[in-house]
């Protein structure tokens, strides 16, 4: 069995200081992923030919002194040859580190 996958990231991204000790990071990334089998193997493919689109979007706000909030967004489209199907995926992130990373 033979697979060809052809995988594309792309990425803009963005980061900031404000005043000393607040630094703010985002960005964008797009991903496609194309999955196909080569047929002339003769053996049934275990995974499907498929399509997978994924934008998504992250901020991350961290203070000097080691506290850090994050966010992502992705949604994820994916075609195969059963039909198309959406998932959607949010999560949120909080921690401290103390002492702060430089200082360790």
């Amino acid at each position: 069995m033979q697979l060809r996958q052809y995988s594309q990231l792309i990425e803009g991204a963005y980061h900031h200081t404000y005043a000393r000790d607040l630094d703010l990071k985002s960005g964008l990334q797009f991903q496609f992923i194309n999955n196909t089998n080569l047929p002339e193997t003769g053996v049934l493919p275990l995974i499907p030919d498929y399509q997978s689109v994924k934008p998504s979007l992250y901020s991350i706000l961290q203070k000097a002194w080691g506290k850090k909030y994050a966010g992502r967004w992705a949604k994820i489209r994916l075609s195969k040859a059963f039909g198309n199907h959406y998932f959607q995926n949010c999560s949120k992130n909080s921690r401290s580190i103390y002492p702060p990373l430089s200082q360790c």
